[in-house]
């Protein structure tokens, strides 16, 4: 018969390995697909971009106004999900912006997010045997 206790253990400590471990992967594979540039916004301008489909793009920058699809302003940062952005200066100078662009690859939906499930139900499940022995 299996130790049930040894067994718990063993659960939640391959299950935080996992969770960690794809958590760290997945940083770092963002961090490499991730770009950054710094705009310069004539004045009384508006400039139209589009972006690839599967990327995030992070603007910051004042005294600009930002349009488009799936756009939010999170503090002094907007952020564009997918899509194209108008920016707009209507002041009489030049406005810098910055632009940090993220590319979220496939790799992240087919195999990081997988194993960051996988963990998080290898850990729960660990959590739970444990949580049983303990009322027994």
């Amino acid at each position: 018969m299996v130790n049930l206790f040894k067994l718990s253990r063993i659960l939640i400590l391959l299950g935080v390995a996992t969770l960690l471990s794809s958590i760290i992967i997945g940083d770092m594979l963002l961090q490499t697909n991730s770009t950054s540039q710094e705009l310069t916004i004539p004045p009384h301008c508006t400039i139209v971009t589009s972006f690839n489909s599967n990327s995030i793009v992070i603007f910051q920058g004042n005294d600009v106004n930002i349009h488009g699809n799936n756009i939010y302003t999170i503090g002094c940062k907007v952020i564009n999900l997918q899509g194209k952005a108008g920016i707009v200066n209507n002041l009489s100078h030049a406005v810098y912006l910055d632009e940090n662009i993220i590319s979220l690859p496939e790799l992240l939906y087919i195999l990081i997010f997988p194993l960051i499930i996988i963990g998080g139900i290898i850990f729960i499940s660990g959590i739970l045997i444990s949580m049983y022995l303990k009322l027994r």
